[in-house]
């Protein structure tokens, strides 16, 4: 059992590798997110509120019935956009990325004047949906303060609405499946790391891995913590695994402290509102979680802070890799897709070998960016775009070896 150049291969893993763990797909996150009471759950303390605390005083019920409206507004506009490509209904990213594009262009951050008219639109909506909240819940100004909640305000809290939905949804599930593929490259080389890129916000893969030495940016300074620190990506030591997660993940966090210095921390318990810094100093409750959502979005986020960083990291590793190995990707995000285009041309021995249900070929197809399906035609004749047809909690080195051998003929 061996993979040829074994050093050389890197897996890149999205949402689909989480699914038979009992994590939810995308569609069934976009359900929850628009169906669950969360009142209910606040109220019962059954799950993580979707709400960052400091964004929300007065009345919480209002804020969040507002919220709620507001992210329904959004996707009725997607989904008329979507509609007239022939694709289907908008997801959580989907309205993300318009709520982020809205707030950026609010805030002078990007311009975008084909906007104009929906802003101006949203924010009739917004103002008549809370000014009837405000009747429903009494609050007439005279005897109750009316809430006032303008639309920068709403989107600011609709996108971490998302996050912490996101957050809450993918919280760790007890029992680990589909992931043998990695355990048995593992077992090829004893003096070899496993290189992995996972684009899930998820912990799976860490989990899974966690009895082996991981290297993925964090060093730990507590039981409680970890710090960013990218020295220890490039520092040598033998690490068993090497991660990469350029979407961030569910347990990063970015903390302030009372000198208002920023610190980017991995957080090891369940309590992110309780923890000390490397020298035990008090830290603020997070401002947000460090994960990325969204679609065109993301692209521009690879250029700053710790996601500028984890690509540079991906980056460089694409370069050490000859046998790309990808499996629950849906080529949605054109910035992972420029880079894996790029690679894939940049050396005649390098091959992307996809993992891939046979009768789901067509919907991949169909909900990827039109570069999946030009570079997979591109690449028929170079042998460069390789399937095998199988998930990858079915698939075994065995198979990849036997496609690799056809191709090689």
């Amino acid at each position: 059992m061996s993979v040829p150049n074994h050093r050389c291969t890197t897996f890149l893993l999205g949402s689909g590798i989480s699914i038979p763990s009992g994590y939810p797909s995308t569609a069934e996150i976009t359900r929850e997110l628009l169906a669950k009471n969360w009142l209910f759950e606040r109220d019962e303390a059954r799950s993580p509120v979707p709400v960052l605390s400091q964004s929300f005083g007065g009345v919480y019920p209002l804020r969040v019935e507002a919220i709620m409206g507001l992210l329904r507004i959004l996707k009725s506009h997607v989904d008329q956009h979507l509609a007239l490509h022939g694709k289907d209904a908008a997801n959580y990213e989907d309205i993300y990325y318009l709520a982020r594009q809205l707030l950026d262009g609010l805030r002078g951050e990007y311009d975008n004047p084909g906007l104009l008219p929906l802003m101006f639109e949203l924010r009739t909506k917004a103002s008549l949906m809370v000014e009837n909240l405000n009747s429903i819940y009494h609050l007439d100004g005279i005897g109750r303060k009316k809430e006032k909640l303008g639309l920068e305000g709403l989107l600011d809290s609709a996108i971490h609405f998302i996050e912490e939905s996101v957050a809450a949804q993918l919280a760790p599930r007890e029992k680990i499946v589909g992931l043998g593929l990695l355990d048995q490259f593992l077992a090829i080389d004893a003096n070899s790391p496993l290189h992995v890129a996972t684009l899930n916000h998820d912990t799976l893969v860490e989990t899974h891995l966690s009895k082996h030495q991981i290297s993925d940016g964090f060093a730990t300074f507590s039981p409680a913590a970890a710090k960013f620190d990218p020295k220890t990506l490039d520092d040598g030591r033998p690490f068993r695994v090497r991660l990469l997660k350029p979407h961030g993940s569910i347990n990063w966090f970015r903390y302030k402290t009372a000198d208002k210095l920023e610190l980017d921390l991995k957080v090891l318990t369940n309590d992110p509102d309780h923890i000390n810094g490397p020298d035990g100093e008090d830290l603020l409750t997070p401002q947000h979680r460090l994960l990325l959502a969204g679609t065109t979005n993301k692209e521009l986020a690879y250029g700053s802070g710790i996601f500028l960083e984890l690509m540079f990291q991906f980056h460089k590793r694409l370069k050490e890799t000859n046998l790309l190995i990808v499996s629950g990707y849906g080529f949605a995000d054109k910035g992972i897709n420029n880079r894996l285009w790029a690679w894939l041309d940049s050396r005649p021995e390098n091959r992307l070998l996809l993992l891939h249900n046979f009768d789901r070929l067509d919907e991949l197809r169909q909900k990827a960016k039109p570069s999946l399906s030009f570079n997979w035609n591109c690449h028929k004749k170079t042998k460069k775009f390789l399937v095998v047809y199988k998930w990858m909690c079915d698939c075994s080195v065995d198979d990849i070896n036997r496609e690799l051998r056809i191709a090689s003929r």
